[in-house]
């Protein structure tokens, strides 16, 4: 049987408008991961978590599909939305995705299976390399100067020459 109560979120634009005690704004783009529950949703953003939130994730899915505005929030299960722009790392051994955001957030136990379709999206969208990049930047513990044997400055900039064809000095 269909849930036919009104949700109690919607979209307008950029904005997701949630009512819980009272109506809060959240960009779409802070929006971390929405986890159904049933008839409700548990919407986790950059700095705030909303717990049982009246609404079910197809109904959001369907509002994410209307809105007009870019977003990077895709739908890849049926519990779950996530905002892969804020993917940091997907563990499909654990069962885990750990996400970029500035709060304490712990890996979020999403199940293997479920892991494992974020990163089939993920390689389907061409974005599994950037994650992958991502990851080993933060593994790089070598000083700039070591990377290469010159290094070029401009205006107090050290730039570095990653070898790119297009000849593109990064600083």
């Amino acid at each position: 049987m269909a849930n036919k109560e009104k949700p109690k979120f919607s979209i307008d634009g950029n904005r997701l408008l949630i009512e819980d005690k009272k109506t809060s704004i959240v960009f779409l783009d802070d929006v971390i991961l929405v986890e159904a529950d049933g008839n409700y949703s548990d919407i986790y953003t950059k700095t705030k978590t909303f717990k049982s939130i009246r609404g079910q994730i197809g109904q959001m899915e369907a509002m994410l599909g209307d809105t007009k505005y870019p977003h990077t929030l895709v739908r890849v299960h049926k519990s779950y939305i996530v905002n892969t722009y804020l993917l940091k790392e997907v563990d499909p051994k654990q069962g885990t995705i750990t996400f970029l955001v500035d709060r304490e957030m712990d890996p979020t136990k999403i199940g293997k299976d479920i892991a494992k379709e974020i990163l089939t999206h993920l390689k389907k969208e061409k974005r599994i390399e950037v994650l992958s990049t991502f990851a080993r930047k933060h593994m790089l513990n070598v000083p700039i100067k070591e990377l290469n044997d010159t290094h070029e400055f401009e205006m107090g900039v050290e730039y570095v020459d990653l070898g790119l064809t297009n000849g593109t000095l990064w600083s």
